[in-house]
């Protein structure tokens, strides 16, 4: 795996949890593709820096204390991490406590961020970056 690659995933994971959104400035492209398995977002594409803005936007409308945790990183191949996370924190409205394992299969080309893909089978991510039985 890529130590630079793993460098790029956690330095989003670190910026996005404080709501520092320049992060994606440097690390995403226009080109760049988020899919979300979260109920706020489920089944959509999220493209661009505008899109993932638009993503968390969604998400602090939705939830108080929302931050991911990275459990584990596992590399696919030269240009692909696997991140086991977990989400946390608290409906906006419901008061309603979040915790939910997702794992997150990150495609990189020359340190930005090509795509990432959101699962919420830990298997089904790893079949994705080539790493399944």
């Amino acid at each position: 795996m890529s130590q630079a690659n793993v460098e790029v995933v956690r330095r989003f994971y670190e910026g996005v949890n404080r709501r520092d959104l320049t992060i994606l400035d440097g690390l995403v492209t226009p080109e760049s593709e988020f899919s979300s398995v979260f109920a706020t977002s489920e089944g959509r594409v999220f493209r661009g820096q505008e899109g993932i803005r638009d993503y968390f936007a969604a998400i602090d409308a939705a939830f108080t204390d929302f931050e991911t945790e990275v459990d584990k990183l596992i590399g696919g191949s030269e240009d692909r991490v696997v991140a086991m996370t977990r989400v946390s924190g608290r409906g906006r409205e419901s008061g309603v406590a979040v915790d939910q394992r997702f794992a997150q299969v990150w495609t990189l080309r020359d340190g930005a961020v090509i795509r990432i893909e959101t699962y919420l089978d830990e298997g089904e991510a790893l079949e994705a970056a080539g790493l399944g039985e």
